[in-house]
Parts: structure tokens; sequence; C-alpha cells
């Protein structure tokens, strides 16, 4: 028996508790940038948008001021909500969130869910909800797909070791990836 299996075993035997996404996490809605304050000159704070999720970094700036809230950080989790709602890590360095992009983070009131537990979780699952979408051109992710998202939230040690097993698998298929190529 797995430690994964351990724990469940010892510590959800009825199971495991699924509540609503909202409930667990916030989600931070991208601000409405002016595009007319772009650049590409490393002039002002890098612009996350929605291209730039997968990769994890930005070839653009804003001089825009813009509230801190708005403000990203590395390891924080987006998600895309145009076209193919690709999700990630943000790798880069602090950026502004734009429009048409959200991060979603625990709500760590109650201790109930680990961020990582969350990345590792909803990449599936938007990938499932832009499936389910029928669009003309481009799908769109919307705040009531998001907000009627479920998601089954087992103790934090079962999360942890969720998270352990899926980073090590992460980090072995990077591996394998680059010797692939290699």
């Amino acid at each position: 028996m797995s430690k994964l299996e351990e724990l469940i075993q010892e510590l959800c035997p009825d199971g495991v508790e699924c509540k609503n996404l909202t409930d667990v996490a916030n989600i931070l809605y991208g601000y409405p940038c002016n595009a007319q304050l772009f650049n590409t000159e490393n002039i002002g704070i890098p612009l996350i948008r929605i291209r730039d999720v997968l990769n994890g970094n930005t070839e653009t700036y804003t001089t825009e001021e813009v509230p801190k809230t708005f403000i990203i950080r590395e390891g924080d989790f987006l998600v895309g909500m145009d076209g193919n709602f690709n999700s990630g890590n943000w790798k880069g360095e602090m950026g502004v969130l734009c429009q048409r992009v959200c991060k979603i983070y625990s709500k760590d009131e109650n201790n109930t869910i680990l961020d990582k537990y969350l990345s590792h979780l909803l990449g599936p699952i938007f990938k499932k909800i832009e499936s389910s979408k029928q669009s003309g051109t481009v799908k769109h992710l919307l705040a009531k797909d998001i907000n009627n998202i479920k998601i089954p939230v087992p103790p934090l040690q079962v999360q942890e070791e969720i998270v352990r097993i899926l980073d090590n698998f992460t980090e072995l298929t990077a591996e394998l990836t680059a010797e692939l190529t290699a």
C-alpha cells in the first residue's frame, strides 16, 4: 500500500468532501489595462496576458499605474480565460495581471487547501471546461464557469502527498523530455 493510500485510509476513510472552489479559494480577475501604455522596451512593469500564461514570462511591459492587488509574483497560479484556457504557475518576475487572465489562490483562512494542490488539480478541470464549450472562433471562460467548479478537499497531509507525487512526476517528465530532445 502506498503512503497516499495509507493517508487516505487513515484520514478520510469515509471519502473526501467536495467543496465549491470559491469556498476555499480566491479568484482575482485581471486588471483592464490600457493597451496604449504597452511597450516592448522593458519600460515599466511586466504585463501578464493570456499568451504569457503557458511559458510563464512576458516581453510586454506597461507604464500604467495599477493597484497593488493586481501584482503577480513568481509561483502564482494563473489561468487564461480566452482561447485554450491554459493554466500554470507564473515563472517570471513580478508583473501586472491583465484582463482575461485570473489568479487562483487559497483563502487560507482555515488552512484548508494548499496553493500547489490547487494548481495541480485545476489545470485538467479547466481543460475539461474548455472541451465542453461550444463556440464559434474563440472560447471564453466565464466567472460563472469558475464559480460552478467543485473540487475534492482532502486533509492537508493528503494534499501534501499528492503534491509531492505530482511534483516528482513533473520533474521526471521534464528530465525525460530533455533527454529525448538531446
